[in-house]
């Protein structure tokens, strides 16, 4: 197995660091690395409905979409993000990627356990989520390590509690009661010094590396074209609708662009055809707002 050495915090590019080790090495890779504030959805789910957009816009936190399945995952300087790759297994099989996982945390001294079937609990809350991707005779297994990560905003930003109001298709998110490891640990340790001591724990033997330069601009490009990019982050959601009643607002989109719109029962043609984009959204507010107040109202109806 190789270590590939990654000091980015940018999603965007660890995102597509992890493509590229999947999609383009041969050998058995583990990766550890630090992003700053951002949410991560799976592939299949529809950000809209799982994730506070308007929020996160308004603190200049990405929403980007993985390759893999499951929930939504809040990322900061106190998360640890993991992955494994290597030839895939006959089936997805979550006690492959959670056993060492387990072990290397207990060898820290977190009394990790697994639960339920891609869960890593403490004290009976969860400190980590995980999924699986397989192709090509590939496999992807990677997850999250709450560490000391700001659970306010993950629970701000990844929670909805007026999903009534979104009617859509796409995985749902499940959360769980959530907590952090570094309260547990015996001694003082910080978040990249708990990534050190956790390569050391799951490489054992391993030999480190780093991208050459041609393999880093490389993934540089996908995560420019790809992972920063509108179309896949937000115009791959699926077609869904949603309601609100202060004010009263009704509405469809598919692939992130609404399709029809209406206010107050009365349809207003100056949001059909508008991408689901908090500043393109935001000016179409403003157009038809008798003032900054309505507009602000009128958006987070919206969103």
């Amino acid at each position: 197995m190789i270590y590939i050495a990654n000091d980015s915090a940018d999603p965007a590019y660890n995102l597509a660091l992890e493509e590229f080790a999947f999609s383009e090495l041969s050998e058995d890779v583990l990766l550890l690395w630090i992003s700053a504030p951002s949410v991560v959805c799976g592939k299949f789910q529809n950000p809209y409905r799982e994730v506070d957009v308007l929020g996160a816009a308004r603190r200049g936190i990405p929403v980007l979409r993985r390759e893999s399945g499951g929930g939504a995952v809040y990322h900061d300087p106190g998360n640890i993000n993991y992955s494994f790759i290597r030839p895939a297994a006959p089936a997805l099989d979550y006690d492959r990627q959670l056993s060492p996982v387990i072990r290397a945390l207990n060898a820290l001294g977190i009394p990790a356990e697994r639960r339920g079937a891609s869960e890593i609990a403490a004290f009976g809350k969860k400190v980590s989520g995980s999924a699986q991707r397989q192709s090509k005779g590939r496999e992807l297994a990677h997850g999250t390590l709450l560490f000391d990560s700001d659970l306010e905003a993950l629970h701000e930003l990844t929670s909805r509690p007026d999903e009534q109001r979104t009617r859509s298709k796409g995985v749902k998110s499940q959360p769980s009661e959530v907590r952090n490891m570094r309260p547990l640990l015996p001694r003082d340790m910080g978040a990249r010094q708990f990534l050190e001591a956790l390569r050391g724990e799951l490489l054992r033997g391993g030999e480190t590396v780093r991208l050459n330069p041609e393999q880093d601009a490389r993934v540089r490009e996908t995560a420019r074209e790809k992972y920063e990019s509108w179309a896949w982050n937000f115009g791959r959601s699926p077609e869904f609708t949603r309601e609100s009643e202060r004010p009263p607002v009704s509405y469809a989109a598919k692939n992130g662009v609404i399709t029809a719109f209406s206010l107050g029962g009365r349809p207003v043609d100056a949001f059909v055809g508008a991408r689901l984009e908090v500043s393109e959204i935001e000016a179409v507010c403003r157009s038809i707002a008798d003032s900054p107040a309505d507009a602000e109202m009128l958006l987070s109806a919206i969103f």
